[in-house]
């Protein structure tokens, strides 16, 4: 946890769905599901002057982010764990531009996000991925570190975080899986 508080930052959550849904509206449509980067391309100028840089900008992150769950499947799938990582650096690289859900609003002297972040990608040395986690704006990041240096990771985020900042998570050799718990006419 990058330790900033979510308290104020309801209006900074709550622009994210409006202005994407001011974009689709402006695409004849409720939604951006199903919008692809060259629509939002070839209506760039009217967009940008009807709903703004940033509500362009959030819709551009969409458009790019729907495609990447499926590269990461492959990914995954291929065991190809380079692959992996450049597409999580991707998506947390397009978050920070596009989706902007790093820094908080102007003026705000806590950007605890983008100091995680900055810490963890020097530590990284192009080895790993790190992105934010979450809705952003405070809160946490994934951080995916080499085993030969977690235990330095961790000293570094603690002395820059304080004690339980981190939480180490391993995932299982096959991977999630969905418990469904007995009914009530089975106990």
């Amino acid at each position: 946890s990058a330790g900033d508080s979510h308290a104020d930052l309801t209006e900074e959550y709550a622009s994210i769905p409006r202005e994407m849904k001011a974009i689709a509206l402006k695409l004849g449509r409720e939604s951006l599901c199903g919008t692809t980067r060259s629509e939002l391309r070839e209506k760039a100028a009217e967009l940008r002057t009807t709903c703004g840089d940033r509500a362009f900008l959030r819709a551009w992150h969409f458009a790019g982010e729907t495609l990447r769950p499926q590269a990461l499947a492959k990914a995954i799938e291929s065991k190809n764990i380079e692959t992996y990582f450049r597409i999580v650096k991707a998506s947390g690289d397009s978050s920070y531009k596009y989706l902007q859900n790093i820094l908080p609003g102007a003026g705000s002297a806590s950007q605890g996000l983008a100091f995680a972040l900055a810490l963890t990608e020097d530590f990284l040395e192009g080895k790993g991925a790190c992105r934010v986690h979450g809705g952003g704006f405070a809160g946490t990041i994934q951080a995916y570190i080499p085993l030969n240096r977690t235990e330095e990771y961790h000293a570094l985020m603690e002395k820059n975080f304080g004690t339980h900042s981190l939480y180490w998570i391993k995932t299982r050799r096959h991977g999630a899986i969905c418990i469904d718990p007995p009914s009530r006419s089975s106990r």
